[in-house]
């Protein structure tokens, strides 16, 4: 089973979706774990539970981390297994936001999100792990 972590502050039509794609898709092979904050997933070095990271770049204002600086804090764990990443945003002007902070080889995907588009998202990183 691959096991998701998904950091969404507004997890309604999002959920939803993965749900679907999990059932349609995936035959229900996917575990998702959802996180509204940055606090609320605990220890960093959980990401080593996890296969694949959706992380959205705005995080509530309830997060510690915004999505840009939790994923700094991911990459730059020592001595665990880091997940891949895949970033999940409403923003239009990601990837000038990415360069800035020096993260060049993340995926992205807009939000609402195109269910074909994280289908192949994910099996490209399945099939990389």
């Amino acid at each position: 089973m691959t096991k998701i972590g998904v950091f969404e502050n507004v997890l309604a039509d999002l959920k939803d979706g993965f749900e679907l794609i999990n059932d349609y898709d995936f035959d229900n092979t996917l575990e998702f774990e959802y996180f509204t904050s940055s606090q609320e997933f605990g220890d960093l070095k959980r990401v080593q539970e996890f296969d694949i990271l959706f992380i959205d770049i705005a995080l509530s204002s309830n997060s510690d981390l915004d999505g840009i600086y939790l994923i700094k804090k991911i990459i730059n764990l020592k001595g665990v297994k880091i997940p891949e990443l895949i970033i999940i945003t409403g923003q239009t002007k990601i990837q000038s936001l990415l360069k800035t902070h020096g993260l060049f080889d993340i995926s992205v995907t807009q939000k609402p999100f195109i269910a074909a588009e994280v289908v192949k998202l994910i099996n490209a990183k399945i099939t990389k792990s």
